[in-house]
């Protein structure tokens, strides 16, 4: 009977602490890996991924685009429901050529209010859009509900960007409640389009470089040199079964990339990919 209540105990144990799991407290940046599809890895009683499992983009069809999991032939477009929100339009596959491959062509959206902005009005923007099609100004403001985050007033339909959760975009409604931000139903993840804008990037083995760790999106890229040096500051390489791949650099978790910039810094986070970002000072 000891033997049994022991085994009991250690297994609800073990559920509670997967629970409390939170997964913003994790190390490093995941949003390259949540928008290419990868699936996270984690070792058991943990809580953060050990690792990733991606597609393979360096042997992609360089004659053709691909965008979240779906293959286009040259010329085609992607259907504006799928492109409004990233603010572009009019996306079709360009086709590859000697020195490029396939890739998809956007216009930017620019959205009138952001030019000719009146200071008593509001632009509320709908779920799906980029930009707003009505503006609500002066006293009718004041029928409006008012959201409160992050110390901030905002009116029903405005826009809400978190300060400590920067990967998320909410929306002021009525029954908004700002005691969670992940699990909102006001809120959602911000999409950085970096499968739209930069997938000839990555299947050129470049990394995104991020701006410190608060910030969602990338802000420039990291691609493979000649030059390149691993400064190995993690595990043995016989004790590191998953590297982080950087052209022809294989890095164990813990080893940096030497740079010339000395405001950017590469490390192996999190297999597979080399995580780059910039200092904030």
């Amino acid at each position: 009977m000891k033997q049994l209540f022991v085994i009991l105990t250690v297994f609800v144990i073990k559920v509670v602490a997967n629970t409390d799991c939170d997964e913003t407290k994790c190390v490093g940046h995941q949003k390259l890996y949540k928008e290419i599809g990868c699936t996270p890895v984690i070792e058991e009683g943990q809580c953060c991924p050990s690792r990733y499992e991606c597609p393979d983009l360096k042997n992609l069809d360089n004659t053709k685009c691909h965008y979240k999991n779906e293959i286009y032939e040259p010329r085609a477009e992607l259907p504006s429901n799928m492109t409004n929100p990233l603010c572009a339009a009019a996306c079709y596959c360009r086709e590859s050529s000697d020195n490029e491959k396939a890739s998809f062509n956007c216009a930017n959206i620019e959205c009138p209010e952001l030019f000719n902005r009146e200071p008593d009005c509001i632009y509320p923007v709908e779920k799906g859009d980029c930009c707003s099609k009505k503006k609500i100004c002066g006293d009718d403001r004041k029928s409006l509900p008012v959201c409160l985050l992050d110390g901030v007033e905002y009116f029903e339909g405005q826009s809400m960007y978190p300060e400590k959760e920067s990967c998320h975009k909410c929306t002021c409604t009525k029954d908004f409640n700002n005691s969670t931000i992940v699990d909102n139903p006001n809120c959602e993840e911000v999409d950085c389009g970096i499968q739209l804008r930069y997938m000839t990037n990555l299947q050129g083995g470049c990394v995104p470089i991020y701006y410190g760790t608060e910030r969602c999106c990338p802000i420039s890229w990291r691609c493979p040199e000649s030059t390149d040096k691993v400064e190995s500051k993690g595990k043995n390489s016989s004790e590191s079964k998953h590297k982080c791949e950087f052209g022809s650099l294989k890095l164990n978790i813990g080893d940096e990339l030497t740079s010339d910039e000395k405001d950017v810094s590469c490390a192996c986070v999190s297999p597979p990919f080399v995580q780059c970002v910039k200092a904030t000072n």
